[in-house]
């Protein structure tokens, strides 16, 4: 590998080191080849994300993403001055990432710079696809599968994953002048823009959040299959980062007043069941395969 090239992947494993702790854990449990190409998609994640959500002026964050949409095309390559470009190439080349995937995405980040609420279920589940749904079809050419069905489940688990970080969010969301939340929802639970706004805690706002909840759950529930499709060396990858998720979510629906007051963190009980069914028997056989 080129020196240029190392350097690339090294400053994508250098980034999910330093924003992400759950998710490089996770990540830990893949082969060596896997976890860097990972890396990669987690670091472009990133880089779109940063580019939304790091400046207030619209033009700079449409600029912003038409360079990325630029830089993606293979005739540009070369031209390209991000330094985790040249490691995201490689991984598309290796791994035969369509480019659709990418460009699905940063449709989904111009619908953050653009923001219109969503009136229906239907718009933001097509919002949660190209968000979230995106990443793991990306991730799912690098877990490796066989059965055609696994591409169907993956785009479940995004809808599933994404719809947990936007009830997560909701607080944190509005104060960006962005509401997830369909508005057919807030008007079947009688909740209003105005009360989230204040940060109103009622029997509306709890309805509202079930309605979300129940969904996410939903779309969980049909993505249980596709861990045991994917190549064996990246099912735990892939169970751990939904299992964590998911008990997010359950924490939420025990306590949905907090949502307003706290962004959900996964409590003590949850990280230590987290240890002991993941990390403790992967330290077992690292321990056991050096000696």
């Amino acid at each position: 590998m080129k020196p240029a090239l190392a350097d690339s992947y090294n400053q994508c494993e250098k980034l999910v080191k330093l924003q992400s702790t759950s998710f490089y854990l996770a990540s830990r449990t893949l082969p060596t080849h896997k976890r860097k190409a990972i890396y990669v998609i987690y670091a472009f994640c990133r880089l779109c994300d940063d580019i939304v959500d790091n400046t207030d002026k619209p033009i700079e964050k449409k600029r912003g993403v038409d360079e990325v949409r630029f830089s993606l095309q293979p005739e540009n390559k070369s031209t390209n001055q991000n330094s985790i470009m040249l490691a995201v190439h490689d991984v598309i080349n290796t791994y035969e990432i369509p480019l659709l995937y990418f460009e699905d995405l940063l449709l989904g980040m111009e619908t953050d710079i653009d923001f219109v609420k969503f009136e229906t279920f239907e718009e933001l589940k097509l919002y949660c696809y190209r968000v979230a749904s995106t990443v793991g079809l990306m991730c799912l050419n690098i877990f490796g599968y066989d059965n055609e069905r696994c591409k169907e489940l993956a785009i479940d688990l995004g809808v599933a994953m994404q719809l947990t970080n936007i009830i997560r969010d909701v607080k944190e969301d509005f104060g960006m002048n962005r509401i997830y939340l369909p508005k057919e929802d807030f008007e079947y639970s009688g909740y209003t823009y105005n009360e989230l706004g204040n940060g109103i805690i009622n029997a509306n706002f709890n309805n509202l959040i079930k309605i979300q909840i129940s969904r996410a759950e939903k779309y969980f529930a049909k993505s249980k299959p596709l861990k045991n499709l994917l190549h064996k060396d990246s099912q735990q990858c892939l169970e751990l980062i939904a299992e964590v998720y998911m008990k997010l979510l359950n924490q939420m629906n025990k306590n949905p007043n907090l949502i307003l007051k706290q962004r959900t963190e996964l409590n003590f009980i949850n990280k230590v069941h987290l240890l002991i069914k993941y990390y403790l028997p992967n330290l077992k056989k690292r321990l056991y395969v050096s000696r």
